[in-house]
């Protein structure tokens, strides 16, 4: 006898289970109720614990969705999915993972705003240190998600930097190079950036630049070598010329957008370079070959070739 009670009270409980409608709100509530009336801007309703008690009225733009006894279900333009989604899933349903790690809610940012201005214009900061004045001229490619990118420097006085690299014995062996200054450097370069749109782009594309140098060159060689009762004579070669060096190669770095206005890069250019001179032997190979009666080489001169841009400046 008592489980046939038991039985009669689940069917009953089920029942009236499924004569209850779900109403999902915008704060994740789900309430069981008795819909009484849908209205243009709200929704009637009463709670189904207490079908006799008062009517609620909820405005239809806090409502996600409501779920009838007949299993359908109504969705609402206005409503948007709920906000718990630890515990809900985009569309309402409940999630079957309870782990909150892998549901954190995403929010989209807009940075439309950064992108308004098309054109950048920055200072290279550490162009100074080797005594270039250099800028940098941007422009934005929207519908490549591309950049433009033409750097333009001048030297105001002798590349130190450049001379503790390549002076000495560069390319000619006991030779002494000096870079006196830089005449001007110009390039172009297409940069893309597949983190267009976001605050920060990451910068990669090939590049091209052409600089122009003033320099010096002096080799000490032996004309006549020493004996136990002769000095050695030696001879000296000088000259100065025009060296244009070539860049081919690609760059790589970042965009920071960190205003509107206010933009920040720092990249990097790879690749090889290769010189040219306006005069046909400037480091005076052979003239010291043939007043020192041996044969010295004068090396390639297409070597890998590197440098750094840091700059802060204006976007327009």
């Amino acid at each position: 006898m008592k489980k046939l009670i038991i039985i009669i009270a689940s069917i009953a409980f089920i029942k009236a289970a499924k004569s209850q409608d779900l109403l999902v709100t915008k704060d994740s509530s789900r309430l069981q109720t008795n819909i009484v009336e849908i209205q243009s801007e709200n929704i009637k309703y009463k709670m189904a614990k207490n079908p006799g008690g008062p009517t609620y009225v909820i405005a239809k733009s806090n409502v996600v969705y409501i779920t009838y006894q007949n299993g359908t279900t109504d969705r609402f333009a206005n409503g948007n999915p709920p906000s718990d989604l630890n515990k809900y899933n985009l569309d309402g349903s409940e999630s079957t993972c309870n782990n909150q790690y892998y549901r954190i809610p995403y929010h989209k940012k807009d940075f439309s705003h950064l992108y308004k201005r098309r054109n950048y214009i920055g200072f290279n900061h550490l162009a100074l240190l080797n005594s270039n004045i250099s800028l940098t001229y941007m422009r934005d490619l929207v519908k490549e998600k591309a950049i433009l990118n033409v750097p333009v420097a001048i030297g105001i006085g002798k590349p130190d930097m450049t001379n503790s690299v390549y002076n000495g014995s560069y390319l000619n062996s006991g030779s002494t190079t000096t870079y006196n200054s830089m005449k001007f450097q110009v390039g172009a370069g297409l940069l893309f950036s597949p983190s267009f749109g976001q605050k920060v782009n990451f910068l990669i594309g090939p590049s091209f630049s052409f600089s122009q140098y003033d320099m010096s060159t002096r080799t000490n060689y032996v004309i006549t070598p020493g004996t136990f009762s002769t000095q050695a004579v030696f001879g000296e070669f000088k000259n100065d010329f025009i060296l244009n060096r070539q860049f081919y190669g690609g760059t790589i770095g970042f965009m920071f957008r960190m205003s509107e206005k206010l933009n920040m890069t720092v990249t990097s250019n790879v690749g090889c370079k290769k010189d040219s001179y306006n005069e046909k032997d400037p480091y005076g190979n052979d003239i010291v070959n043939a007043n020192s009666n041996w044969y010295r080489p004068t090396n390639a001169n297409v070597l890998p070739y590197a440098n750094l841009s840091w700059t802060i400046g204006y976007r327009f």
